[in-house]
């Protein structure tokens, strides 16, 4: 049972036990909500990046594939970068394909997985005409091809940093800040199989420029992006444009300062309601050298902005380059490239839809990461998410954020008591407790002590007092 009505989150599911019967109850119970995005504190590793996997310094988030795998790109260093996948355990890790300069190189967006199963991502540049590229993948490694080559013309676009959207009509969009009528980046369209590539808008500066985040789509089917520069103020810019190109309007004027964000780097956010959400990578009350960024909301007709929460104060994480996510509990997550205080090397971080309830997650070292990407939410509730830099291996690193959840087996009678097994995070520590009246709330449940999960995350606890009934559950903290 979740619960959050006072103090910090606590996770539980409960086991019956009542001889000769024994029942499992197990829910969530979502109440106050408050300060529960503290909950994903459990950071692993699940793949480190190393000279001897053959690529790393991945630069983009990871995807979740239809077959629970996970997908990504590197940006590569000693070679071109690659296409990556790695199971949710960190287990088959393998890498897809190596990029030739020939066939672009230095991926820094994440892939997507289109409705033919099939992955489509961007690479910032290439040899042919030094512009970057579209291509696509199988899951399985075959079939890889460049479906565009970037020209830079007037045209067509350059060096997209975005990942591709497939929208509603089952064709890719996507952004590239370079390019376009006067070099300041465009939005184009183009089929699945690379056909029919259009430019939809060529920004002109006023309207924006260098649009470096992916699109999305609105619920009433219009396309939503940013600029990082550009506009009124030239602090970047918010925009809104039909999937035929038409109807292009500027929405929302960054204005920098105490009150507002510039330079949106991350890709809108689709909230619940039809407002959206990001972040900036400067701006706001703590805005300075490599400090400050606001995350903000807004309606899609541009009104009702606000700034949700100000970055860069001591002990916070500041430039939020990173998309935001709703988790599997409504709350909103992402990560900072950076921090200011504790922290040098990025945080990851969550709260709630209004902005309450703001909290760090961890702060990342270099001994598991630095300079995390955004994260994705795994089908099965986990945040997975991958750092640019540093970790074991030294190359930047996959890992996952999961809640410290401890799974109850079922109690075994030894005679003289109970024997209660479960398994929890990895080497992490729960307080185990029973009661005999399950009416009674979980504040007047006797501690039995402290269960110790193991490198497998597993624990058992003997419980000698020989009775025929008792209800046991762990919490954490």
């Amino acid at each position: 049972m979740f619960e959050t009505s006072e103090g910090p989150a606590r996770f539980r599911i409960r086991i019956i036990s009542i001889a000769p019967w024994l029942f499992l109850i197990a829910g969530l119970q979502a109440t106050a909500v408050d300060c529960r995005a503290s909950i994903f504190t459990n950071l692993q590793t699940i793949w480190p990046f190393a000279v001897t996997n053959g690529t790393g310094f991945p630069d983009a988030a990871v995807v979740g594939g239809s077959d629970r795998m996970l997908y990504g790109t590197t940006f590569g260093i000693s070679d071109h970068g690659g296409v990556f996948k790695v199971g949710r355990d960190g287990s088959h890790f393998q890498v897809l394909h190596l990029f030739a300069t020939s066939e672009g190189y230095n991926p820094a967006a994440p892939l997507i997985e289109a409705t033919n199963g099939v992955l489509y991502g961007t690479t910032t540049a290439d040899l042919t005409n030094r512009a970057g590229t579209i291509f696509k993948i199988s899951k399985d490694g075959g079939g890889f091809a460049v479906l565009h080559y970037f020209t830079s013309g007037t045209n067509d676009g350059s060096h997209p940093f975005s990942a591709l959207l497939q929208a509603s009509d089952g064709r890719l969009y996507g952004t590239a800040p370079f390019g376009g009528a006067v070099g300041d980046g465009v939005v184009f369209r183009m089929d699945l199989s690379g056909s029919n590539f259009i430019v939809l808008h060529s920004f002109t500066g006023n309207d924006g420029d260098s649009p470096e985040a992916a699109l999305i789509e609105g619920t009433n089917g219009a396309l939503y992006g940013t600029t990082l520069d550009g506009g009124t103020n030239q602090n970047g810019t918010i925009f809104r444009i039909d999937k035929n190109g038409g109807n292009f309007a500027v929405i929302h004027y960054f204005t920098g300062g105490l009150n507002d964000g510039f330079a949106p780097f991350a890709k809108l956010f689709k909230g619940f309601y039809f407002n959206v959400s990001a972040t900036t990578e400067s701006g706001g009350l703590y805005n300075g050298v490599n400090t400050g960024g606001v995350a903000f909301s807004l309606d899609y007709s541009g009104s009702n902005y606000m700034v949700l929460h100000n970055f860069g104060s001591t002990g916070d994480g500041s430039s939020p380059m990173s998309d935001i996510v709703r988790g599997p509990d409504g709350l909103l997550y992402s990560t900072t490239y950076g921090g200011n205080g504790d922290t040098v090397s990025g945080t990851a971080y969550g709260m709630n839809a209004d902005g309450s309830g703001y909290s760090l997650l961890v702060s990342f070292a270099s001994t598991n990461g630095a300079n995390p990407n955004p994260l994705v939410v795994g089908s099965d509730g986990t945040l997975y998410g991958t750092c640019q830099l540093s970790g074991p291996g030294g190359n930047g690193t996959v890992f996952k954020l999961s809640p410290p959840l401890d799974v109850l087996a079922a109690p075994i009678n030894l005679g003289n008591g109970w024997r209660v097994s479960g398994h929890g995070a990895v080497n992490l520590s729960y307080t185990l407790l029973y009661t005999t009246n399950i009416s009674k709330p979980s504040s007047n449940w006797t501690v039995l002590g402290t269960v110790n999960a193991d490198s497998a995350g597993n624990w058992h606890y003997d419980d000698l007092t020989n009775t025929p009934r008792r209800f046991y559950e762990t919490s954490y903290p």
